[in-house]
């Protein structure tokens, strides 16, 4: 039996590999955070080569959609994150996401691969630079874009939140802007020559 295929879609000139990356393109685009679409690809260590979906400049994170993680493309994203030393975040259906990054143990169990679950994954805004970057509650609260240390997560920063959606970003950052954008690039529309978000 031969594999399902997602369908293309064109989006803001680009030919995006399935509709789920145009819609985090729509996304990316309602939140104002720049990406670059398929930049560059990798050959890992093993020979394995490796493309990720997005880069996101101000963050200095990629960023991989994925409808459904399979294990072999979630053992090439952990081989990527140890070997380039750059945090991966996943992203999935309903706008859910899941940062992976390298982690450096003190103790004797050396360094590592961490991926957060959803609920453990946030949309942080630097007060710094001004960027977003997604973040794990386990991990560094760094701004990755540019240094910046931006609180104490577990008293400041996380919401409660009522809905995993809510509890995706923080709080005290834009939350309302976050839902809208959430909702802008679920209803994008891309059939019949329709270009996705209209930026209303």
């Amino acid at each position: 039996m031969a594999e399902l295929r997602a369908i293309e879609t064109q989006y803001k000139g680009f030919r995006f590999r399935s509709r789920l990356e145009a819609r985090w393109a729509v996304f990316f685009d309602a939140m104002g955070i720049k990406y670059l679409y398929e930049p560059e690809g990798y050959r890992l260590s093993d020979g394995t080569c490796y493309l990720p979906d997005f880069y996101l400049p101000m963050a200095d994170q990629y960023f991989e959609v994925k409808g459904v993680l399979r294990p072999v493309d979630e053992l090439k994203i952990e081989q990527f994150v140890k070997e380039s030393r750059k945090q991966v975040v996943i992203g999935f259906d309903d706008f859910q996401f899941s940062v992976c990054s390298n982690y450096v143990d003190t103790g004797c169990c050396g360094n590592g691969f961490s991926r957060e679950n959803n609920e453990n994954s946030v949309l942080m805004k630097c007060n710094r630079c001004g960027a977003y970057y997604f973040a794990g509650v386990s991990g560094t609260w760094d701004c990755t874009g540019c240094g910046y240390y931006d609180g104490d997560q577990t008293s400041q920063w996380v919401s409660a939140g009522e809905t995993k959606t809510e509890n995706i970003i923080c709080e005290k950052y834009e939350k309302t802007k976050f839902k809208k954008a959430v909702e802008k690039a679920k209803q994008a529309r891309f059939e019949h020559g329709e270009s996705g978000y209209s930026g209303r």
